[in-house]
């Protein structure tokens, strides 16, 4: 039984008419080690090789984000929207052009709602959710920077 890359050749009989082992199954060397058969079934030179094994794939985590698409607000719509918003209204209020110095926490809070209020209308917020997966260990930075330079010149 040989060891190579971390793996371990299950098949301790001959596999072939003439001897040898020319077909392999091979396990990871921490697994539980599979019975396997070797079994002449007359069809061909070659035996026929029968093992079963636990195999469990982990389950999918998912990660969930919420964002604003703010790349397709139409941007004319925003300006427009927050000069009729209390923020901007209020500032020119003013005798001098500044706003009053009695704003209240009240007043801060309300030009907040609005300004979200707004944000609501033209980007309303979106939920994704998405699979979450694991980086093969050979995908490192160098990899990365190719993969992001291959999409922008893409794009």
């Amino acid at each position: 039984m040989s060891y190579a890359h971390g793996l371990r050749c299950r098949v301790s009989s001959p596999t072939h008419d003439r001897g040898g082992i020319l077909d392999v199954v091979e396990t990871r060397t921490h697994l539980d080690t599979p019975d396997v058969d070797v079994l002449d079934v007359g069809i061909s030179d070659h035996r026929l090789l029968r093992w079963s094994c636990q195999l469990e794939r982990p389950l999918p985590v998912y990660h969930t984000s919420t964002y604003r698409p703010w790349r397709y607000v139409n941007v004319d719509e925003f300006k427009a929207s927050l000069r009729q918003s209390t923020l901007c209204t209020d500032l020119s209020d003013g005798a001098d052009g500044v706003g009053d110095d009695d704003t209240t926490a009240d007043s801060l809070i309300d030009q907040y709602a609005s300004i979200t209020s707004i944000a609501d209308r033209v980007a309303p917020i979106k939920t994704t959710s998405c699979r979450r997966r694991a980086s093969d260990i050979w995908f490192d930075e160098e990899c990365l920077a190719a993969r992001k330079e291959c999409r922008r010149v893409e794009r």
